[in-house]
């Protein structure tokens, strides 16, 4: 794959409900070129995880620690767009 035009990173916590719908959006939203899209899965005592973990192409972080910043910086870290 190409290195990505841009990088999405969506925080969520116990998201589990409408994940899929905002990951749905993003990638028919996308633009054209590669996208790379993170979710920052902060302290998530839901199915957060595997929801969006059963989306193609999507780096799933499953950080135990819970907060919006966390969430931020680490898929800020991970992003390379």
């Amino acid at each position: 794959m190409r290195r990505p035009i841009a990088s999405v990173v969506i925080p969520a916590y116990n998201e589990e409900a409408v994940i899929g719908r905002a990951l749905q959006a993003v990638t028919a939203a996308a633009l054209p070129g590669p996208l790379e899209i993170v979710v920052a899965a902060n302290g998530c005592t839901d199915r957060t995880v595997e929801r969006a973990r059963a989306f193609p192409g999507v780096h799933v972080l499953d950080l135990r620690r819970p907060g919006k910043t966390v969430a931020l910086n680490a898929g800020d870290a991970c992003a390379s767009a």
